[in-house]
């Protein structure tokens, strides 16, 4: 998993050491009881380079069948319903199919093409299998694994005297039956293999027992010598002439192989004949076959020259329209980012609420002025009618006039 919590195929170390890591979950996910014998013949155990590097001299369909199945048991663990892929279905089509499980599972687009993984081997593939492994893992182990548990000074000391005492009792068969033992106390799964072992370890054990002896070796050795003077051994005088009967025999058989041989010689014969003539046959059909089939081996050879690089332009144009399309997605994120951006711009141009409130404003003011300007007549027009009526008070004629002007 990345560091930020999201759930990614990125493998950050080498492909060696990735798979080896992924191996170890393998095993602690129980893939050799629930994924190697899912097929008749079982699947092969993966090695600590199964799919990190080229095995020389493994074909890469299988190499690839392997991991699209390795890959469907794993999306199973992690609860989705992917069917495993046939061996001659179309690699780009499951190869996309696993894709679109890992974006079902939460995983963040990969920076490379699906295409990358029909090779079957690579980071790419061991990235695929590590970010699974991760999931299983947490979706099985939820509460965490336990630390392990030692066992303290006593009771290694306990197991050592039990070990003494088998060993006095029984020395032949006190290290086999520890051995049984200690192996299935063993909390970690048995393969079929170590299982066949144990099973014939503890029948050679019971064959053992049942031939054992309960008889005292002390009563055994008196027995014998009672007895042994009864016991008298049969044997059979050596012929002084045994020489002469064996140098009879070689020569009977020597006179029966002479008889013999004149007819066998001639079926022999004849079989060589008749062996010769079919050898003869076949390098003619061989040489007339070679000569017919010169311009279709050629045509052949020229053919599959053409397939080949047909199939590279191919696997270039579907990884080109890959990271193209990858390409187009991040285009059209940031296309809906910015239009996102624009919309809310937008709503704020278009909010009318600060020129309304100024229109108001300048409403309110205009109505201010005329109401001073009125204001300001009624003031002018007071003070000219009092200054009219000191002037009138004051003196007549012009001089009262002249007076009322200047305060006009």
């Amino acid at each position: 998993m990345a560091d930020d919590g999201e759930l990614t195929v990125e493998l950050a170390v080498e492909p060696e050491v990735g798979m080896e890591l992924c191996l170890e979950k393998l095993k602690m996910l129980r893939y050799e009881r629930d994924f190697l014998t899912s097929r008749r013949p079982p699947w092969p155990p993966c090695t600590r380079t199964h799919f990190a590097v080229p095995t020389p001299g493994q074909n890469t369909n299988e190499l690839f069948h392997h991991f699209t199945s390795l890959c469907a048991h794993l999306l199973t663990l992690c609860g989705r319903r992917f069917r495993p892929p046939d061996q001659f279905d179309d690699p780009n089509a499951t190869c996309a199919a696993i894709f679109a499980e890992l974006k079902a599972c939460g995983f963040a687009t990969p920076s490379f093409a699906p295409g990358k993984l029909r090779h079957g081997h690579g980071r790419e593939c061991v990235g695929v299998l590590n970010g699974l492994c991760d999931l299983a893992m947490a979706r099985h182990y939820q509460h965490g694994l336990s630390r392990p548990v030692y066992p303290r000074a006593g009771d290694a000391e306990g197991g050592d005297a039990v070990m003494s005492d088998l060993a006095a009792s029984d020395p032949s068969s006190a290290l086999e039956e520890y051995a049984v033992a200690s192996a299935l106390d063993r909390d970690a799964p048995l393969d079929a293999s170590l299982k066949k072992v144990l099973r014939k370890t503890e029948e050679e054990i019971e064959e053992r027992r049942a031939i054992e002896s309960a008889v005292d070796a002390r009563e055994w050795r008196v027995e014998l010598e009672r007895v042994a003077a009864k016991l008298k051994a049969v044997s059979k005088e050596a012929d002084a002439k045994d020489w002469r009967s064996n140098l009879d025999a070689c020569r009977k058989a020597h006179a029966a192989v002479c008889a013999k041989f004149p007819d066998v010689r001639v079926a022999l014969d004849r079989v060589g004949r008749e062996c010769k003539e079919v050898v003869d046959k076949i390098e003619t059909r061989e040489s007339y076959v070679n000569a017919r089939m010169e311009p279709r081996s050629d045509e052949y050879k020229s053919t599959v020259v053409a397939l080949e690089s047909a199939q590279k332009e191919y696997d270039e144009g579907n990884e080109r329209v890959s990271s193209l399309t990858n390409e187009l997605a991040r285009i059209g994120e940031r296309l809906e980012r910015a239009k996102g951006e624009m919309a809310s711009k937008g709503d704020e141009v278009s909010d009318a609420t600060p020129l309304t409130k100024l229109r108001d404003v300048v409403d309110k003011m205009n109505e201010e002025m005329r109401t001073m300007e009125v204001k300001i007549a009624i003031a002018r027009n007071a003070l000219g009618h009092a200054s009219m009526r000191r002037a009138a008070s004051g003196g007549t004629g012009r001089a009262g006039a002249a007076a009322a002007a200047a305060a006009l």
